[in-house]
């Protein structure tokens, strides 16, 4: 963001979130693209974050809201405080987590480097992608298409499409 010529530079607002996994605050930060997003792994340090970033709001894991909450007013500070669940693969049993998974901006080598982890060298490989960005739809589409890898591909939209299309298949 840039300021005109003699004022003084603008700044998105931000928010904390407070979540172990790094992936979930990219995930948030993605997706509230009008804040500025600092993530932090725990409440330890909640009272320094908020007093160095001043930040719009908190937004913390549901399973710590009660000690982000009581962190906040030991410091004495009037943030406000948003607790929703948020979990992560990590929280998930090993037999329930996918094999890998990418994380947008996705590049060529990145999805080959991913297939060739999963998948043994020269066998058919499925490749469900769910997206309700067409564009990025038809992205993944040309890149899966242009790997060296024998591929199937289905699209959806939507996650109870994507759950339609792996009943059938």
């Amino acid at each position: 963001i840039r300021a005109l010529p003699g004022q003084a530079p603008l700044q998105r607002d931000l928010v904390l979130v407070v979540h172990r996994n790094a992936a979930v605050v990219r995930f948030l930060a993605r997706h509230l693209q009008d804040y500025q997003v600092v993530g932090s792994p725990g409440v330890a340090n909640l009272p320094t974050l908020v007093h160095n970033h001043m930040p719009r709001a908190v937004i913390v894991d549901a399973d710590v809201s009660a000690s982000a909450a009581e962190a906040l007013d030991r410091a004495g500070f009037q943030v406000p405080l948003v607790a929703c669940s948020m979990p992560s693969l990590a929280d998930r049993p090993q037999d329930e987590r996918p094999s890998s998974y990418l994380i947008k901006p996705v590049t060529q080598e990145m999805l080959e480097a991913t297939l060739h982890e999963v998948v043994p060298t020269g066998e058919e490989l499925t490749v469900l992608i769910v997206d309700d960005d067409p564009d990025a739809v038809r992205l993944l589409e040309i890149m899966l298409r242009q790997g060296s890898l024998p591929r199937r591909v289905l699209k959806a939209n939507d996650g109870q499409r994507a759950l339609a299309i792996m009943a059938k298949t």
